[in-house]
């Protein structure tokens, strides 16, 4: 499950997740415990307060969205980041708006916020940037649902292009396609570090730091920012420089999660 909050070096130390997985299961689950509970207690005391905040895919998947959204809040988190992939997908039909309504029923029942969203992920190269494609209105549906939801941002995936040469000047043409969306329903639109496999490889996507921030800035819109995703950060260099090199202006949303340096 990915959260916003998880551990990453920092001033040269080793990571506390780094440690702990040196250990042997049953404890190494008890001290994750503690360590997420001191965390979650630091940050309710911060002056300018954190909200803690995770994916809902995998906990909705197994058990809806009803209980899932309390067992989120039993567990502590203040909100969720809404995932609109995997099983969320089903949601952006013509009926959504009225999926949504639902959806912001039970978020309010649990007593939990939706601070972001996660956009689905289907669409490819050569489909229409426009409302006549499948794909593309589920993108923008989703973009109207999360913002329905309260949330302040929305992340949506690169399309991967067939040229890699070609996916830097492909994807500024898609995510100002998607500027009037997020404008129209007061929602930014967050581009994310990513990745890709071809031919067997593990390749980045804008995982470079200063090709992400020339990426940001040439989109020059406030409805356009930064998510930086630390996981796949990680997959190519030390997460934190990359946090350092990109810097907190254009960077508005983070996915902190922990992985195998392969996905």
């Amino acid at each position: 499950m990915r959260s916003c909050i998880s551990s990453c070096r920092k001033n040269g130390r080793e990571s506390t997740s780094a440690r702990i997985t040196q250990k042997p299961p049953t404890l190494r689950k008890a001290m994750y415990a503690e360590v997420f509970t001191a965390r979650l207690q630091y940050i309710k005391k911060a002056g300018e307060r954190m909200l803690l905040s995770t994916e809902t895919s995998s906990v909705i998947k197994r058990f809806g969205q009803e209980k899932a959204f309390a067992m989120l809040k039993r567990s502590g988190f203040d909100a969720c980041d809404f995932s609109f992939y995997g099983e969320g997908a089903e949601l952006l039909g013509d009926d959504c708006m009225e999926n949504a309504r639902k959806t912001k029923e039970l978020l309010d029942t649990a007593g939990l916020l939706c601070n972001q969203a996660h956009a689905p992920f289907d669409l490819s190269e050569g489909e229409a940037f426009d409302l006549s494609c499948r794909n593309y209105r589920a993108i923008v549906r989703s973009i109207e649902y999360a913002a329905y939801l309260g949330a302040k941002k929305i992340v949506v995936h690169l399309i991967v292009t067939a040229d890699r040469e070609a996916y830097y000047a492909y994807n500024q043409r898609y995510y100002k396609s998607l500027e009037f969306y997020g404008k129209q329903f007061g929602i930014k639109i967050a581009v994310e570090n990513d990745f890709e496999r071809r031919n067997g490889k593990v390749l980045p996507i804008l995982n470079d730091p200063q090709e992400y921030v020339d990426f940001i800035r040439e989109l020059d819109s406030e409805w356009l920012v930064g998510c930086i995703d630390i996981g796949h950060a990680a997959m190519f260099q030390d997460p934190a420089e990359f946090i350092e090199k990109t810097g907190g202006r254009i960077v508005k949303a983070l996915h902190i999660h922990d992985n195998d340096l392969h996905e």
